[in-house]
């Protein structure tokens, strides 16, 4: 639970519902811009602009977003790196045009704090040419979230260059003189000569990528880098009774001790009915692998007669269930929030899931019993090998695995009014410690809080602080939920006590000061302050300006001729 009952700079509802508007498109498919071809524009020499899109190789159908400009390969011509948010992500575009066109390229380095010289202009003179030269500017960063190499490069067709000119950030200008085409300097603030700098050597060729269109319909099979428990599964067995599968411990039954595939399915669908008699024919090999299966139909009740038919003719000797509409909108948010998709899930789609009843691979369409049983392989990995295994090249990492984030998919679930599945990921989210009940019950006011059930969270702080005094979290969380009720008085109390508890807790003593301002108390806010500066919190500074705006307040309403009650709003 955050020791803050509102920020600093709480952003506007209205700000964030659009957002959230904007998020929910992407996640249902939509683009930024409008799957727009990607282009290049050429000037022609006028005040016109050519599109060359096509003859440049720059048309691709991606969501771009970055572009930057750099000479990979160094052969004096500058290529594109450019990165969209579809696949692929990065795109290397090496320029393979003439290379007898001519260049001259400069690094600038400064003195003083700027050594990268960012606001410097070089002007570059030709010999034979008049006017104002040709210019550059070093810059940190151009474009959308982009910065181009910090080489500045000037191509020069047939000419020249005899002089460049530098305007410091300083504003001095300094020259560098005995230039020559094809050739990369050094320019040092103040050392008024050009050093010539040789590239390395290409450490390896670079061949071109080939990224045909993927087969429309096609399977799909997603390798979790991080496993999440399947919520409970409510269905009906073929025999019409009552029954569930799976489910997130320590709310849900968890696992059945053995890998297992679990296929949605419908009579109706064609791949599906292909898919099922392939695994049907394989029930040995399959069964000698150890791994269960069970084939979840998605038929409305009027059909189901249509789907047992079906499996008694292929002789299906596996699992028969049929799946409410509760347990198909699980697992469609389930592979929504794998995918931060909100697009409905397709048939036939399956989940692989471990002994534990953590999903750990995701197929969506046709998937062969032989693709199965070699995924069992991925159950038994260490968080390291199977965050390798999730991604499609090797490489290093800067963080350490991490787990499945509980809260997002709890969060997921209670968008879609699934109570009962997001409340299963709220209690295996709780980390309470074996056999304290006042751990217990601090959980479990989190939970009632996030919730917006403000009086059931208070009570379960108040009977942790009952079983266990000296729990901290008890107190300031108490504080907290009785702040947001605005039961200011109550508020600084358990704020007070938690701080007896943890007297070097900044967030507490903000949060006190925050509070005493909401009922009038300015000095002990004061007080707060003075406790922040102490500790050098950089809480301090949010603390001091609420109180200036509680000054700037009180004295409006002594200008307005009102009274000076607490105010509600610090």
């Amino acid at each position: 639970m955050s020791h803050s009952p509102r920020g600093a700079g709480d952003a506007d509802p209205r700000y964030l519902a659009g957002w959230y508007a904007i998020n929910s498109l992407l996640r249902r498919g939509f683009s930024w811009s409008g799957h727009e071809r990607n282009c290049a524009l050429v000037n022609d020499g006028g005040e016109r602009f050519v599109d060359a899109s096509f003859v440049a190789g720059l048309d691709h159908e991606d969501d771009g977003r970055g572009t930057a400009l750099i000479d990979w390969d160094w052969d004096g011509d500058l290529d594109l790196l450019v990165t969209n948010r579809t696949g692929p992500r990065a795109r290397l575009l090496l320029n393979e045009g003439r290379s007898d066109a001519g260049f001259v390229a400069f690094r600038l380095e400064g003195r003083g704090g700027n050594t990268a010289a960012i606001g410097a202009r070089v002007r570059l003179e030709c010999r034979g040419e008049g006017g104002p030269g040709r210019i550059r500017t070093a810059r940190a960063g151009e474009g959308f979230l982009s910065q181009s190499s910090r080489w500045l490069h000037f191509g020069l067709g047939a000419a020249e260059p005899s002089r460049a000119l530098v305007r410091w950030p300083n504003g001095t200008t300094e020259g560098f003189d005995s230039l020559a085409r094809d050739r990369r300097y050094v320019l040092v603030e103040g050392s008024g000569v050009a050093r010539e700098w040789a590239p390395p050597s290409p450490s390896s060729a670079l061949a071109p990528a080939a990224f045909p269109p993927g087969e429309a319909g096609g399977s799909r099979r997603i390798v979790l880098s991080a496993p999440v428990g399947v919520p409970t599964l409510h269905m009906a067995d073929e025999a019409g009774r009552p029954a569930s599968l799976l489910g997130v411990p320590p709310a849900g039954a968890g696992g059945t001790g053995a890998g297992m595939w679990v296929s949605v399915w419908a009579s109706w669908c064609a791949p599906c009915r292909s898919e099922l008699s392939e695994w049907s024919a394989a029930a040995t090999s399959v069964a000698g692998a150890g791994l269960g299966v069970a084939a979840l139909c998605a038929d409305e009740e009027a059909t189901r007669g249509e789907a047992q038919a079906f499996l008694d003719g292929i002789e299906w000797p596996f699992a028969r269930l049929f799946a409410d509409a509760a347990a198909l909108d699980v697992l469609d948010v389930l592979h929504g929030a794998v995918l931060d998709s909100e697009g409905r899930l397709p048939l036939p789609a399956s989940f692989l899931v471990d002994g534990g009843g953590r999903l750990c691979v995701l197929y969506l369409g046709r998937v062969s019993p032989e693709r199965v049983t070699a995924d069992l392989a991925l159950l038994d990995l260490d968080p390291a090998e199977r965050r390798d295994a999730a991604v499609p090249f090797a490489g290093r990492w800067f963080a350490p695995p991490t787990a499945a984030p509980l809260a997002y998919y709890a969060a997921r679930f209670r968008r879609r009014g699934l109570a009962e599945a997001a409340r299963e990921f709220d209690l295996a989210a709780m980390d309470v410690s074996e056999g304290s009940p006042a751990e217990v019950h601090v959980q479990f006011g989190r939970t009632m809080a996030r919730a917006g059930r403000l009086e059931e969270a208070a009570g379960h702080f108040e009977r942790a602080i009952a079983a266990d005094p000296a729990h901290f979290d008890a107190h300031a969380d108490l504080g907290i939920v009785r702040h947001a009720q605005r039961r200011f008085e109550d508020a600084a109390a358990a704020y007070r006590a938690a701080l007896a508890l943890d007297a070097g807790h900044e967030r507490t003593w903000f949060n006190l000061g925050l509070v005493s301002l909401a009922g009038g108390d300015r000095a002990a806010a004061l007080r707060a302050s003075a406790r922040l500066v102490e500790l050098s919190s950089p809480l301090t500074a949010d603390l001091e300006r609420a109180v200036l705006a509680f000054d700037a307040r009180a004295r409006e309403r002594a200008d307005e001729g009102g009274t000076d009650e607490p105010d509600d709003d610090p």
